[in-house]
């Protein structure tokens, strides 16, 4: 009997797993309004880095969940295209960077059964090559899909990083010292995982 129960309990963490709805963002579904970008000034390049190196699943709300690398890289392509508009081309290798992320991301829902609300909450976090940070929250409420409204509350806080004081210095005024293109330098090394020799296998004479 004791089997039997815990086979039951392990059947039922399986079906509640199941029911877990993942939260995708599409980045075509919505744009960065023109006129909020207008104040970008090109032609440049900038690198645009989406933080998260690796999937980053969590719990966004009831049933829901999210891999905020994934959300991130939504923005990250919106963002690019309305700065390519502007006459900023996007390269990784561009001196400028422009790292990424969103967090704090939560979904809830209310209203009818039959015409349900769903409020979406985030934060997206922008970090400079300076090491400055801009934080824009946003919030959006769409009816019947918590991906709209997940993708809806990112293009929000996009307009708002658009038209941000800090952020259209950076992008416009912006000249990356030694310094900063020596911490990259340094990070990127830091980022690259070094192999042990002591551990390799000498080939055989």
């Amino acid at each position: 009997m004791h089997t039997a129960l815990k086979i039951a309990a392990a059947l039922l963490l399986t079906a509640l797993a199941a029911c877990v709805t993942p939260i995708e963002t599409d980045p075509d579904t919505f744009r960065v309004e023109p006129a909020a970008a207008s104040q970008l000034r090109g032609p440049q390049t900038v690198a645009l880095n989406n933080a998260y190196k690796t999937a980053r699943e969590v719990t966004i709300g009831r049933n829901m969940s999210a891999d905020l690398r994934q959300l991130t890289e939504t923005a990250i392509i919106m963002l690019g295209r309305a700065m390519e508009k502007q006459g900023i081309r996007v390269m990784p290798q561009a001196d400028k960077t422009v790292t990424l992320r969103v967090h704090r991301v939560s979904v809830g829902i209310y209203g009818l059964q039959i015409a349900p609300q769903y409020p979406a909450k985030l934060v997206l976090e922008v970090e400079y090559l300076n090491g400055k940070k801009t934080s824009i929250e946003a919030l959006n409420v769409a009816p019947y899909s918590p991906w709209r409204a997940t993708g809806g509350a990112i293009l929000f806080a996009l307009n708002d990083l658009v038209r941000h004081e800090q952020f259209v210095a950076y992008i416009n005024d912006y000249r990356p010292t030694e310094a900063d293109l020596a911490r990259r330098r340094g990070e990127a090394a830091a980022a690259v995982p070094v192999e042990d020799s002591s551990s390799l296998k000498q080939s055989p004479k």
